[in-house]
């Protein structure tokens, strides 16, 4: 995987936060990842297609997702439940659907935001997301954010 492939995700994920929840992300260190493990963490899949194609994580601790809805909301919460996951499905597509124009900008050619799904860690607990994966880290005042991609040229 080119790390280039993930810039238009680690570009859109900063531009979202800051332009829909005034909050300023602090990148932190890009590695790889192995088999990624289970966890509590909400984990939004979104497929990529096209010229180049594979699979973005955006994965949220649950205190992280609830902060960002409680922000967007103006309220505290303390609970993961419909109307949570619902708004963080609607957040992350707008960071897929940036991250898609991105792409294209980016080659001139056409890429497809395909299919996302939204996991709780309970749902995938005790198994591991395989592959190789590059991951980004992000801080911030609502809490860490953690992007993971395995893009290949098509």
């Amino acid at each position: 995987m080119k790390a280039e492939y993930i810039n238009p995700f680690i570009e859109s994920v900063t531009e979202v936060f800051a332009e829909t929840l005034e909050v300023e992300l602090e990148r932190g260190k890009i590695g790889i990842v192995h088999n990624f493990p289970a966890s509590t963490d909400l984990v939004t899949l979104i497929s990529v297609n096209g010229e180049q194609a594979g699979i973005v994580a955006i994965s949220l601790p649950v205190s992280t997702a609830l902060n960002i809805v409680g922000k967007l909301t103006r309220q505290e919460l303390r609970i993961v439940d419909e109307a949570v996951t619902d708004r963080i499905d609607e957040f992350t597509t707008l960071v897929a659907l940036n991250a898609r124009e991105k792409f294209s900008s980016m080659n001139g050619g056409t890429v497809s935001i395909g299919s996302k799904a939204l996991l709780r860690g309970n749902f995938y607990k005790g198994k591991e997301i395989q592959g190789t994966w590059l991951e980004v880290t992000f801080e911030s005042n609502l809490g860490p954010i953690y992007l993971r991609a395995v893009i290949e040229s098509a």
